[in-house]
């Protein structure tokens, strides 16, 4: 039962998952026990499944409340800090304080502080940041794949704006987007020696631009192209006259060539 007599509580929009499902009088039995939980009387009789789902509000509410005290007695901290230097009667000491302050007593005020705080542990959000040289570690093994290599301060601006953008937190997070830019580069380069049977890149992206471009999403035929057939041409000149005594004799035999007289 709170021992702190506030004159609000807070419920969340989002709880009420929790009783959806429930009867109509069991909601009306559940909203009056919460009613009287908060403001201190004796709980009325519940059947379980009511029971049950009060638990989980009360939990809700015993943490609102000592949110409420800890800030309550942080207040009265500072002002006893604040009177503890002298006076502009030359008087030191601390005076009687009172029971409540200002900044106490507006509920409002307070409330607002204890939902932002239990908000944010709702999000589970565990905030981390990227240390500039794991970054840096990722963007040196992009670069050491791609095999256009030009302007690389420019590519490494363009590695880092592009690791903001994706919002990644984590170690693992960033890792596994490099390995992602780095395949990508892999099958283009495979796509660029199937269709060219080259490995000159001069007309490739810089990698600054491939970065900003958002390149790795590109799509990727690794279809091999048909190989046109080669006319078989002889290499010498004592060949080629060979070649051209068979095909006369062959003509010979045919009657295609009259025999000189």
């Amino acid at each position: 039962m709170p021992e702190i007599n506030k004159k609000s509580f807070v419920l969340y929009n989002d709880s009420y998952d929790a009783i959806r499902n429930l009867l109509t009088e069991d909601k009306a039995a559940l909203l009056d026990a919460i009613f009287k939980y908060n403001i201190g009387e004796p709980l009325p009789d519940m059947n379980y499944t009511v029971q049950a789902v009060f638990i989980f509000f009360k939990n809700y509410f015993d943490r609102d409340i000592e949110k409420y005290a800890n800030v309550c007695e942080r207040n009265r901290e500072n002002i006893k800090k604040r009177y503890a230097t002298k006076s502009t009667t030359g008087k030191s000491g601390i005076p009687n304080l009172p029971e409540a302050t200002k900044s106490t007593d507006n509920e409002n005020e307070i409330d607002t502080e204890i939902d932002t705080e239990i908000d944010i542990s709702k999000e589970k959000y565990k905030k981390e940041s990227l240390s500039v040289s794991e970054v840096k570690k990722c963007f040196d093994r992009f670069y050491a794949t791609y095999p256009k290599k030009k302007s690389p301060k420019q590519a490494q601006a363009s590695f880092t704006k592009v690791i903001k953008e994706q919002k990644y937190k984590t170690t693992e997070e960033l890792n596994a987007f490099t390995d992602k830019l780095i395949n990508a580069i892999n099958l283009q380069i495979s796509e660029h020696k199937n269709k060219h049977s080259s490995e000159d890149y001069t007309f490739w992206k810089y990698p600054s631009s491939w970065l900003n471009a958002g390149a790795w999403n590109d799509d990727v035929d690794l279809t091999m192209p048909a190989q046109p057939v080669k006319q078989q041409y002889p290499k010498t000149a004592a060949q080629h006259n060979a070649n051209y005594v068979d095909m006369l004799r062959d003509a010979h035999r045919r009657g295609v060539v009259n025999k000189q007289k």
